[in-house]
């Protein structure tokens, strides 16, 4: 998973073509207007990988396949929709793009970013009525 300016963070390995993993991830950043934006308009990046039967007998780590990746919007953060989540897990290829399934997932903010906003909001619309 990649998220801003953050190293890339992964699951532990399921054996399994139903798995459920449960898994936090918690990155603590500073909530400023480049960050509002981000949230706004950019995505989380799930890769998903699958790690092919003889390499699992070797208990190695290389040689993983790389099935497709889901798209997780940020932007439900700062609607404060902090509901389970849908997003389809899809494979890219010359051919064209396949759904492999659905990932369910749900985000929430540690802390409340009602005031980060307000003032985003206040700022912005002062800058687009000077640019008038």
């Amino acid at each position: 998973m990649d998220f801003y300016n953050h190293d890339s963070k992964q699951t532990d390995a399921v054996e399994t073509f139903d798995p459920v993993y449960n898994t936090l991830f918690s990155f603590k950043n500073q909530v400023d207007d480049f960050y509002i934006q981000f949230l706004d308009k950019e995505f989380v990046l799930v890769e998903v990988y699958a790690l092919p039967l003889e390499t699992k007998q070797q208990k190695s780590a290389s040689g993983l396949i790389r099935l497709g990746q889901a798209k997780l919007p940020l932007c439900k953060l700062l609607q404060g929709d902090y509901s389970f989540q849908v997003a389809e897990i899809v494979h890219h290829s010359e051919k064209g793009e396949v759904t492999l399934g659905k990932l369910f997932y749900r985000m929430r903010m540690r802390k409340s970013l009602d005031k980060a906003l307000s003032y985003y909001r206040q700022f912005t619309s002062l800058k687009n009525e000077r640019e008038k």
